[in-house]
């Protein structure tokens, strides 16, 4: 975590939102990205989750959260943090100021938040909102700098 605390709670706040969809097996994707001053994405980190757990029949899933050795789980995600630090102060370009940021999940085809009938409704009252295909746009030139690939299991993150 950081240490500005309205950082914190937006954080916290996105991850109690995506809990149940995690839970579900039907989180894909959380996509970290970084707007510039005219609204466009410059950066963009993309968390790939697998969720196991989604496929397994609901008594088998206790037992299988259970054999998850969180210590060894953390020491991945330290691991994983700290090369993000240093390949993103030595491969990638420094951001403009006056950048923004979003947290974004991408949810498996054909689902939406809620569709596990817990209704559309998040933590905080917020409404989750579809994205529209027609917004997306796609620049030449743009590319992909691969920094690491960490798979844990039921998270893989690159």
């Amino acid at each position: 975590m950081s240490r500005h605390p309205v950082l914190n709670a937006y954080i916290q706040d996105c991850l109690i939102g995506v809990r149940p969809d995690l839970e579900n097996g039907t989180l894909n994707k959380l996509h970290l990205a970084v707007y510039g001053p005219g609204g466009g994405v410059v950066e963009r980190f993309t968390f790939e989750v697998r969720s196991l757990l989604g496929d397994w029949d609901p008594s088998d899933r206790t037992t299988a959260q259970t054999s998850i050795d969180i210590n060894d789980l953390e020491s991945h995600f330290a691991a994983f943090l700290i090369k993000l630090g240093t390949a993103a102060s030595t491969s990638v370009e420094a951001n403009p100021p006056g950048c923004t940021f979003a947290l974004l999940a991408e949810l498996v085809c054909a689902t939406r938040p809620g569709a596990d009938g817990t209704g559309a409704r998040r933590s905080g009252g917020m409404d989750w909102i579809p994205g529209d295909a027609d917004d997306v746009s796609l620049r030449a030139g743009l590319g992909i700098v691969p920094i690491k690939t960490l798979d844990a299991g039921l998270v893989k993150v690159s």
